[in-house]
């Protein structure tokens, strides 16, 4: 992962950011292979990101895979907006996005 910032990363054509509520990296296809619906705007250490972004995971229950988690936000002005229908604890929550863990910029 390229680093754009202490909060961005790029790598494969998506900006990478930490989202502490999944407690994970997060990948937006902007450009590339990628179908991409998403435009960066604002500076790396500032981004927006439009329109609103909603990831949802998976976990196999019983032999079938079923959703698990949804994670839905709007990163504007540097900031990460969870909206209602997020299912973590920062659901209808706004915070600065945080810098990505040093460790994860290490690891290959």
């Amino acid at each position: 992962m390229e680093k754009l910032s202490s909060k961005l990363g790029l790598a494969g054509g998506c900006l990478v950011h930490w989202c502490p509520a999944c407690e994970e990296l997060h990948y937006i296809p902007v450009f590339g292979d990628y179908k991409t619906i998403w435009a960066m705007k604002g500076t790396v250490n500032i981004p927006e990101v439009a329109p609103s972004v909603k990831l949802i995971s998976s976990k196999e229950v019983d032999g079938i895979m079923t959703p698990f988690t949804q994670c839905h936000y709007i990163l504007e002005k540097g900031f990460l907006n969870y909206c209602n229908d997020t299912t973590h604890k920062y659901t209808n929550t706004v915070i600065p996005l945080p810098d990505i863990p040093e460790e994860l910029w290490t690891k290959r």
